[in-house]
């Protein structure tokens, strides 16, 4: 009996009455479907080709005919025109069925056929495939005619779409959304994957999205035109990437057609399995690290994101992803287009809903700007943990094509085809540069481009033909690069080029904070690989421009930036400068502290990571330090240049601008000196012999060494001494100087810049309230200048003439020899002092530095220092350095040093210098002090003209002080014993003294002013005096 049923019912829809019904029926239909009007003279070719073209009848009688018959024939797919003939070995190949001859013609077990044969999809042959697409492509409008999946999902419609009417695949819409509700039941889940599976293959099955598209569909070619045989169906993957690359391109796509592609979208980031690729391509991934697919929902897909991400960044040696699995992740998160609309990620959505309901809450929907709210709060206190894991997952495959970021694309697209060899059509992945990932790093190191090594000719011809990128897309690319900097895993051309580096040296287990991957390529920079070595060079040299790109650091140093670099955001380079001036801030946190001096340290070694030096000095670099590489080398290249200039007093080769910038860089230099890895080196075993429970930094270890300069090594002595001249040269790249001081420059001296800081600080020494520190800090400058008369510009203008009249033979023989030079001059300018030879500006000057030595510290007196080393070490090693002189002077007269020594011919000398001005004579003026003020006030300093009032004061009515007397008998002593000449030490014998004295041009000057004076005296007293003795003789 069901044989005969079944073989009339099929005898019903072949029949020619059947077919010259709908020729009745569907005449006016049948005149516009052309490929119908052929099939009138088939049995049953004309109803089957009426029911594929459904979709295009207007005529409510005809559609009402297909309806009845679509209900008869897919009953039962024995029913169905050609399909057991094109599906017939296919069927018997699957066992999915039974043929005519089979008595069981239930519903259910017709439908498993179907279902079975749709579960080999891509096994069939070609004409069955094409079937079992026709066949779920009619069905799509009504959810009865598909019917394993109707008897499935019965009670599911009702509990999730009681409320929808049939017809138009709204039921179908219902049920899919609805799909992963956990009380959706696993025999519906499973039919409505299997649907979309099907859909997946050919984009035609969905009958929505065919409706709802046509239009655009047929207008940008994205039907058959993407096929390379006609013959084969169009996936989805294909037209969603077309429709999308319409939009991306800036082309209005309708928006009921837009709708549809969102729910595909959301459907296939939702569930795995609608990827057959996907599915075939990493399917061991799947069972070895994801559970085998079984939980869905988004769930196996972020699984299978998160492992070939550690995978391919190597964070796991047990993570094994093959290059189709993640070839086919990257294919997928570009046909869902996962950055432009949060709403097709439910998983994403979920994890991130507080950050969406608060801070990204009026932000508006579509074109990325909803994830790059959410990308903003990276590693900020709003951002929660799943949200952040979710979309770096995400973001990871995403930073593979700059086409999927949609503001990067839209600014960018025309500046990427002109310079970096994109292609302009967002749906064509094909490019000139890897598809894609590093066109998003060619743009970013066009715009923070490298200065090449021409002079600057040459660069200004070239200008005009240097790559010149819009403004949009900079602004673009900076927001990219801004919340991609969080990560090294968003950098593909760092983490690729540097993926063995990070195995190597960043493997996660020293890894405590995300970001610190960078900071660690960064420190072992010198041993990664070259093209990795080069890429972070590019990298560092943005962040230098930028130092907002160092995630680590800004969020360390966001109360300074706040407090004090607000301004300098915006500004190139300019932020960095103002964190490195704020170093040592109190109220700087130690990580900030220490992030600024991680970028020193960095660029130190490379002279091209600094943006700003390399802008103000390329001229001086290119012509004068062009070989030179690190940036260490060539501070010291430029200041040497300086240094020169200004002994040899030639005209300045390097720019004001440059040298401001060198300030900068000396200042940090002389902050710390592991910024400076020469000197670092030359100094280490001192610093650790002599410094080492100082804490670096400050400028601490190299005031350190200055204190003990005597007893450094040779190689850190010329070294520092060399760095000591550039200092006093420029003051204002003096660290020490200028921050050590720096409350003592305003107490003390102008600010107004019109005064010289190093001479104010100077004279003001022994002034109460001078701080401790910075007197310090001052004596060793000044020890600097002792040793070179060119390094006190005062001095020099003051002493440049008697230099040449008295000096000239020492300063011609050793002015180009720092070591010859040490002190010599001034020494020489001493010599003469005591001769009084000198000019009386000249004078005066000699005077301050000789009682300086005397009353402040013998190392003012750098020949002193030099001769009497060991004396000083034997003898007075207990003495404070304002009284190490005294000390000296105590050994001489005690006979304790040798003569014909260097050293007792430096005490004798300031012996004698003592002898010319008591001032210079420590302990002597101490002792006299009140005396000078009584009797010697009106007396200038100098020639020994205080000395002399002294000693004709031993003795007499007006006597000094018992204790200056016996400190001038002390003296005496010693003068006899330095063999100080008779002049110095009172009358006796000054004829003869004069007679043989080198001096004695002054003191017989002297002798007829005071003869010529009592002369004077005696013509205007004479006539008064002879008026008086003659009134007397009356």
């Amino acid at each position: 009996m069901s044989k005969f049923v079944v073989r009339n019912k099929k005898n019903l829809t072949i029949n020619l009455k059947i077919d010259s019904s709908a020729l009745e029926i569907c005449k006016e239909d049948l005149a516009k479907l052309t490929e119908c009007q052929s099939a009138v003279d088939e049995n049953g070719h004309l109803t089957s080709c009426l029911i594929d073209n459904r979709d295009n009848i207007t005529s409510s009688n005809c559609q009402e005919f297909i309806n009845t018959i679509s209900a008869l024939v897919f009953s039962d797919y024995r029913l169905i025109y050609k399909f057991v003939a094109n599906c017939e070995n296919d069927i018997k190949k699957y066992s999915c069925g039974r043929l005519e001859k089979d008595e069981d013609d239930s519903p259910t077990q017709q439908g498993k056929t179907i279902e079975c044969l749709s579960l080999r999809l891509n096994k069939l042959d070609s004409e069955c495939r094409k079937q079992i697409f026709r066949i779920v492509e009619l069905q799509s409008n009504d959810f009865h005619l598909d019917r394993p999946l109707f008897f499935a999902c019965r009670e599911d419609r009702e509990k999730f779409c009681q409320r929808v009417p049939s017809g138009e695949g709204r039921v179908l819409d219902c049920l899919v959304r609805n799909k992963f509700n956990e009380l959706m039941s696993k025999e519906c889940r499973k039919q409505l994957t299997r649907r979309q599976q099907i859909i997946s293959e050919d984009y035609n099955v969905d009958r929505n999205l065919v409706i709802a598209c046509r239009k655009d569909i047929i207008e940008h070619k994205c039907r058959g035109e993407l096929r390379s045989n006609s013959s084969l169906s169009v996936k989805l993957s294909s037209v969603l990437l077309c429709l999308e690359g319409v939009a991306r391109n800036g082309e209005k796509i309708d928006w009921n057609c837009k709708t549809r592609i969102i729910e595909h979208r959301k459907s296939l980031m939702s569930d795995y399995m609608l990827s057959p690729d996907v599915v075939k391509k990493c399917e061991s991934e799947v069972q070895a690290y994801c559970g085998g697919g079984i939980e869905r929902g988004g769930k196996t897909l972020s699984c299978l994101l998160r492992n070939a991400k550690n995978s391919l960044t190597k964070k796991s040696e047990n993570l094994q992803f093959s290059s189709e699995c993640v070839s086919e992740i990257n294919s997928l998160i570009k046909i869902v287009d996962a950055s432009e609309d949060i709403s097709i990620d439910p998983d994403l959505q979920e994890a991130c809903q507080s950050l969406l309901e608060n801070q990204c809450k009026n932000v508006r929907p579509g074109e990325g700007r909803v994830i790059s709210c959410l990308l903003s709060y990276l590693n900020k206190p709003q951002m929660n943990d799943d949200c952040e894991e979710r979309l770096l997952d995400i973001q990871f495959f995403v930073s593979r094509d700059w086409k999927l970021t949609p503001a990067l694309f839209k600014a960018c697209k025309d500046d990427a085809v002109k310079y970096c060899n994109a292609n302009s059509k967002w749906d064509d992945w094909t490019t000139n540069v890897d598809n894609g990932p590093l066109v998003m790093p060619c743009l970013f190191h066009l715009i923070h481009e490298e200065d090449d090594e021409t002079d600057s000719k040459e660069q200004n011809q070239d200008s005009n033909d240097k790559p010149q990128v819009s403004k949009e897309c900079q602004i673009q690319v900076k927001k990219v690069m801004d919340y991609r900097a969080e990560s090294i895993n968003l950098m593909p051309e760092v983490q690729s080029q540097c993926s063995n580096d990070l195995a190597a040296y960043c493997s996660q287990i020293n890894m405590k904070n995300r970001g610190e991957e960078l900071i660690c390529l960064q420190k072992n920079l010198n041993s990664l690989e070259d093209d990795c070595k080069k890429t972070i060079l590019k990298f560092t040299k943005a962040q230098n421009e930028d130092i907002s790109l160092d995630k680590i650091l800004m969020k360390a140093c966001l109360p300074m930036i706040e407090e004090k670099c607000s301004n300098k955001k915006d500004q190139k380079g300019e932020l960095l400068d103002c964190l490195i001036r704020q170093k040592n801030n109190p109220k700087i946190d130690e990580k900030c502290r220490i992030g600024i001096e991680h970028h020193q340290l960095l660029n130190m070694n490379n002279v091209r990571l600094n943006f700003k030096f390399v802008k103000e000095c390329k001229v001086e670099i290119a012509e004068h330090c062009k070989n030179l590489k690190s940036k260490i080398e060539v501070v010291h290249c430029l200041s040497e240049i300086i240094l020169n200039d200004t002994l040899l007093e030639g005209q300045h080769r390097i720019r004001e601008s440059c040298r401001t910038q060198l300030r900068f860089e000396l200042l940090q230099l002389n902050e710390n000196i592991k910024l400076d890895s020469k000197l670092a080196e030359s100094c280490n075993d001192d610093a650790e012999k002599f410094c080492k429970g100082i804490k670096p930094g400050r400028g601490r270890i190299l005031e350190c060494l200055r204190s003990n300069l005597k007893k450094l090594s040779q190689d850190c002595k010329v070294k520092l001494s060399t760095r000591d001249k550039i200092n006093v040269i420029d003051q204002k790249g003096d660290y020490s100087l200028q921050y050590l001081c720096k409350t003592t420059i305003e107490q003390f001296c102008s600010t107004d810049g019109s005064e010289d800081v190093l001479s104010c600080l100077r004279k003001n020494l022994i002034k109460p309230g001078f701080d401790l520190a910075c007197r310090n800090v001052v004596i060793n400058r000044v020890m600097s200048q002792n040793s070179d008369i060119r390094l006190n510009p005062t001095l020099w203008k003051a002493c440049k003439r008697d230099v040449v009249t008295s000096c000239n033979h020492v300063f011609i023989n050793n002015k180009f020899n720092d070591d010859a030079l040490k002190g010599r001059v001034i020494k020489c300018l001493k010599r003469q002092f005591t001769k009084d030879n000198l000019s009386q500006v000249c004078s005066v000057k000699i005077e301050e530095i000789m009682r300086e030595a005397a009353n402040i510290d013998y190392r003012l007196d750098p020949l002193l220092v030099e001769g009497c080393l060991n004396e000083i070490e034997l003898y007075c090693s207990g003495a404070s350095n304002d009284k190490k002189e005294d000390c000296l002077r105590l050994a001489f007269q005690r006979g304790s040093i040798q003569r014909k020594t260097d050293c007792f011919e430096e005490v004798r000398r300031i012996i004698i210098e003592g002898a010319a001005d008591v001032f210079v004579d420590h302990e002597l003026t101490q002792a006299c002090s009140i005396d000078l003020n009584r009797f010697c006030s009106n007396i200038a300093p100098g020639s020994a003209q205080q000395l002399k009032c002294l000693l004709s004061r031993k003795n007499g009515k007006e006597r000094v002080s018992a204790l200056c007397a016996e400190k001038l008998d002390s003296r005496q002593e010693l003068w006899n014993l330095a063999e100080v000449p008779d002049a110095m030490k009172g009358f006796k014998d000054l004829a003869q003294y004069i007679n043989k004295s080198e001096h004695r041009s002054y003191f017989l000057l002297s002798f007829f002013v005071i003869v010529s004076a009592v002369f004077a005296l005696g013509c205007i007293c004479r006539p008064s005096a002879s008026k008086y003795r003659h009134s007397k003789l009356k």
